[in-house]
């Protein structure tokens, strides 16, 4: 793939925020060269630091695509949130939004001129400002441009209090770039609940089916392989019935404290992955409902060493929230882009990021779908004590917006990857392990790159409408050559030491860990009585 280089104004920029455009190269594969120098032509595009308008138009209207932080007096910003225009030229995630961003207290404000298009604005200050003429295309910034510190990650800018610094640098180069992302998919997930019986705790299974066709959302609960001893049927019944609402996926395998934090040898983390998978399987073969081949870790917690025996035994991905991978994991290299990307990689294992349900905000909507990041909200049952309001308020904030797919995780997984189109080949970045993407017409090569491999081999298979093809590959690339024309491609790389979960010894089910499930679950369905009968009291107690 030819690298998308660009040129930084003035050149010393380069060196007193290395870090930051080092973080937007890992995102983006991009290269970031020192303007004025011989490097810099001819460059795809600028980036321009402390400029005029008319210095900036000058480079446009030369042809050059342009992205330019006005040098200009500071004031404090308008009171207000940010507005954005309902314009093709902003990414479908802000359109007509009108969002709040705490930090951003100054700006120097820009004066539209004829020809312009105010892209956001806060209050009376224009923030943004795209021109687009027959030379080329202007953006106009009106802040602070971001700055980058050791030992801060990118997402330090990007998140639901501090964002819109990054954000015009952000769609700037991935535009310039030419990666397309994948549109907006979601997914609701509760952790804990089984199939043996038709409510656990505040969760009512034909109650949560019902309102998800109402107000538009999909469920996915995280089940404890543990409990796949015994199935209630009706609820199988119901969950077969309803499956573009209701889904189950993978949560742990015993749901002992930290279960896959573990670090001890290699053996007993591949015994507690492939029992976890046996005992799914044993599940989908009683109920008829299928499990999604991902792991939703018990308390957020997953070793490196674990992940990797999760991917061997024919783990897909896990789901697990930027801020507990990291913080369970503080020792592991975590490139400067965390958090960022549409999924993370953990020994050879894709992370897709998940939120706290009832701490989601529009602000953190906008921004995951904006990313390619699907918007998984979590919750537990007791968060439903209220009634499903909180689903609902989620729910609204997704589907005010661009179109998005509420579907089940392992959809999600599969669609996990960027593309870029270069005449007839079509780029793809795998963000998970299995994918299945759509060709676009014309497109006789597919050009593959897997991020977790850092330059090393891993077997692939690849099927066109059901049909096998060879894929090359080598340490620079897999590639496939399409020999005829077709619509679906499934994409899959196989771990090179993959097992097969029912060859791997069975690891012992200890006492105290059936009687710690038993009495988790006797609470969480006894916690709705409890409620009823003595928080009322409590309450008036005090």
């Amino acid at each position: 793939m030819q690298t998308t280089r660009i040129a930084v104004f003035p050149p010393e920029i380069i060196r007193t925020q290395a870090r930051l455009f080092a973080g937007l190269k890992q995102l983006f594969g991009v290269s970031f060269v020192p303007g004025d120098s011989p490097d810099s032509v001819p460059c795809d595009a600028a980036i321009v630091y402390g400029t005029s308008r008319s210095d900036a138009l000058g480079r446009a209207t030369a042809g050059q695509r342009c992205l330019a932080f006005v040098d200009a007096p500071l004031k404090r910003a308008s009171v207000g949130n940010v507005t954005f225009a309902d314009s093709p030229a902003l990414p479908a995630s802000f359109r007509a939004m009108d969002l709040p961003d705490a930090s951003l207290e100054i700006a120097c404000g820009l004066t539209p001129e004829p020809g312009d298009e105010v892209i956001a604005r806060k209050g009376e200050d224009v923030l943004w400002i795209r021109r687009t003429g027959s030379g080329g295309t202007l953006d106009l910034v009106g802040i602070q441009p971001p700055a980058l510190s050791s030992p801060e990650y990118l997402f330090s800018k990007f998140q639901a209090d501090s964002w819109f610094s990054l954000l015009p640098l952000l769609h700037f180069v991935r535009e310039v770039a030419g990666w397309s992302i994948p549109a907006g998919r979601a997914c609701f997930m509760f952790d804990d609940p089984n199939l043996r019986w038709k409510t656990y705790g505040y969760v009512r299974y034909d109650d949560v089916a019902a309102d998800a066709k109402l107000h538009n959302y999909h469920v996915s609960f995280a089940t404890i392989p543990l409990d796949a001893w015994y199935v209630h049927a009706p609820t199988a019944r119901l969950f077969k019935e309803n499956a573009d609402r209701l889904s189950l996926l993978v949560h742990g395998n015993n749901h002992t404290r930290m279960e896959l934090l573990d670090t001890s040898k290699s053996q007993r983390q591949n015994g507690l992955a492939a029992q976890a998978l046996r005992r799914s399987e044993r599940l989908e073969r009683v109920s008829g409902v299928s499990v999604s081949r991902v792991m939703a870790a018990p308390h957020g917690a997953c070793s490196p060493e674990m992940a990797r025996a999760l991917v061997q035994t024919g783990f897909e991905a896990a789901c697990i929230s930027r801020g507990s991978l990291m913080s369970r994991s503080p020792q592991y290299p975590w490139p400067i882009s965390v958090g960022l990307t549409t999924a993370e990689f953990v020994g050879g294992l894709p992370i897709i990021p998940r939120i706290g349900m009832l701490a989601c905000s529009q602000t953190d909507v906008r921004l995951r779908l904006f990313l390619g990041q699907p918007l998984v909200a979590m919750g537990h049952h007791d968060d439903l004590r209220e009634g499903l309001v909180a689903m609902r308020r989620v729910a609204n904030m997704v589907n005010v917006g661009p179109a998005t797919t509420w579907t089940n995780i392992t959809e999600i997984a599969r669609s996990n990857y960027w593309t870029r189109r270069e005449k007839s080949v079509l780029h793809v970045r795998m963000y998970s392990r299995h994918i299945q993407l759509q060709v676009p017409h014309g497109v006789t090569e597919i050009a593959i790159e897997r991020p977790w491999l850092a330059g090393g081999l891993e077997p692939m298979s690849a099927w066109l409408d059901g049909s096998a093809m060879p894929v090359a590959d080598d340490r620079s690339g897999a590639r496939l050559l399409l020999d005829r024309q077709g619509q679906y491609l499934t994409l899959s790389s196989i771990h090179t030491e993959a097992l097969n979960p029912h060859d791997v010894p069975t690891v012992p089910t200890h006492l105290r860990a059936l009687i710690r499930r038993q009495l988790c679950e006797v609470r969480d369905r006894l916690r709705p009585e409890f409620d009823r009968w003595f928080a009322p009291r409590m309450v008036s107690s005090r």
